[in-house]
């Protein structure tokens, strides 16, 4: 391994490591911070080699006096497309924390673009086709480079697991279950398919027309299979949340879903009975709506609450019904996670308080502090 694949490497590794602690100090924070612009440093200077008319010799700073190789142009220095892949993922690691929207980081494309530049190496190593890792007459991308490159790639879209496109994989959803199933089989099943059909045409089994056809109609089929038995499974999936739809649509309660500005987003049959509004006039609207002016500020610190992710406990209190009548509560409320665990809103389940009961009309638990 060159010097500077090395030390990019060790550079790269322990910024990583770095970010995977939750216990970093400030001051080694701003240090660590550093080691990736190192690597973009180094492997801008190679590109640059490769890019100008002349070889100013920037990407043979750190070269071994051994690396002298008639056969190579520039020997020590990175290839073009190992220099590419380290520059991807040092910028992925300095701007790990970075978004250009809600949601949209320019570090999870750039990792995935290093990632994808080491399993084009790696499967050129595999197949034996050399034209994917070897750049004559520049230096090529050894196999355990490539190896690196695709580990550490992953490990820069993994230190996030809670957004982008990391957050599908691992959410608890259905969607990342079937990804964790699907996408390990998938991926090594074409991989090895495409590597048989390689060995048996360089074997001389079948002409590369026979090959082909051969491994596009298992493609085809594994295709089938996987998506019948995810459709097969979305089925079940779907008939399962309509019995819960039609739980929550006949019980007595009300309940509602509010997103965290007290927008209400679902309404119940309950709801409906014990309110007097539809849905379509409730859905919408904000919650407020429902709470007389002198409770309002008891919505704020609520939404509060589970904004910051604390335990409401179950309380009594009014609300105004749609014929201007107060009426006496009990209201339990609980957090609505997205798929990458991330607070979206609240559900609320309020039932009617019988005159004659004598519980409070406010719980410690929604009060003011």
């Amino acid at each position: 391994m060159k010097v500077t694949t090395g030390l990019s490497f060790l550079l790269l590794g322990g910024a990583l490591w770095w970010q995977r602690r939750r216990d970093r100090p400030a001051p080694g924070t701003r240090v660590i911070g550093l080691l990736p612009w190192l690597v973009v440093v180094l492997t801008g200077l190679t590109l640059m080699d490769y890019l100008l008319p002349a070889n100013l010799g920037f990407g043979q700073i750190l070269a071994r006096a051994g690396d002298t190789d008639p056969a190579v142009a520039a020997p020590g220095r990175l290839s073009f497309a190992t220099a590419q892949a380290l520059l991807c993922l040092g910028l992925a690691l300095v701007l790990l924390d970075w978004s250009l929207a809600p949601r949209l980081y320019p570090a999870e494309l750039l990792a995935l673009l290093g990632t994808l530049a080491g399993l084009v190496g790696l499967l050129g190593h595999l197949f034996g086709v050399a034209g994917l890792y070897q750049f004559s007459p520049y230096s090529t991308m050894p196999l355990h480079t490539s190896l690196l490159l695709v580990g550490l790639g992953i490990g820069i879209m993994a230190v996030r697991p809670q957004r982008g496109l990391v957050a599908v994989l691992t959410s608890n959803w259905i969607g990342g279950a079937w990804m964790r199933r699907l996408f390990p089989v998938g991926l090594t099943a074409i991989i090895g398919l495409a590597w048989l059909r390689l060995l048996a045409e360089r074997a001389g089994w079948f002409p590369a027309v026979v090959g082909t056809t051969i491994l596009v109609t298992l493609m085809v089929v594994g295709l089938a299979v996987a998506l019948w038995v995810v459709g097969h499974q979305l089925n079940l999936l779907h008939a399962r949340l309509q019995c819960l739809a039609a739980i929550v649509e006949s019980s007595d309660d009300a309940i509602i879903s509010k997103d965290l500005t007290g927008r209400i987003i679902s309404w119940n049959a309950g709801a409906e009975r014990l309110f007097g509004y539809t849905s379509d006039e409730m859905v919408g609207q904000n919650i407020l709506r429902l709470i007389p002016d002198e409770q309002q500020s008891e919505e704020r610190y609520i939404l509060t609450s589970i904004r910051l992710g604390e335990r409401v406990v179950p309380y009594a209190t009014r609300r105004r019904r749609s014929d201007g009548d107060l009426i006496r509560v009990m209201v339990s409320i609980s957090p609505v996670r997205d798929f990458a665990g991330n607070i979206v809103g609240a559900s609320k389940i309020a039932r009617l308080i019988e005159p004659g009961n004598n519980q409070d009309f406010v719980a410690d638990g929604a009060t003011n502090p």
